[in-house]
């Protein structure tokens, strides 16, 4: 079986994303016969753990700073929003930590430092 370079396996990613929608165990699945039918397969998932109480804070004093520099908010940049996107991801993407831990393809990192760390931490991972 094939395995991924790092670029194909993001361009998959994005393929499949586009193809499947938001992610669900049942995605995941169809996701693995997709792959697994062109004699291909994923090499990892990553996690970005966070916090989301942190988040929360960050996304409403982003938009403050946004509006005290003139800019407009964007229209997702609220905390009510992104409370519904949180309670989505619990519902629907949460369950794939374990799916692809159990495949021993899920690999973890701290998403909650600088932006800067955390693409750093993303390529050791997938050893870029």
């Amino acid at each position: 079986m094939k395995s991924y370079t790092y670029a194909r396996a993001f361009q998959a990613a994005l393929i499949s994303i586009a193809m499947i929608g938001s992610a669900s165990l049942a995605r995941a699945d169809a996701l693995d016969k997709v792959l697994g039918a062109r004699n291909e397969k994923l090499d990892l998932v990553i996690e970005l753990k966070v916090v989301p109480h942190d988040l929360i804070r960050r996304i409403a004093a982003r938009a403050k700073e946004a509006v005290a520099r003139g800019e407009k908010r964007r229209a997702d940049d609220n905390p009510e929003t992104f409370k519904l996107r949180l309670q989505a991801y619990h519902a629907q993407t949460a369950p794939l930590v374990d799916y692809y831990r159990s495949k021993n393809l899920l690999r973890s990192v701290d998403g909650m430092m600088p932006m800067d760390e955390v693409a750093a931490a993303i390529r050791r991972v997938i050893g870029a």
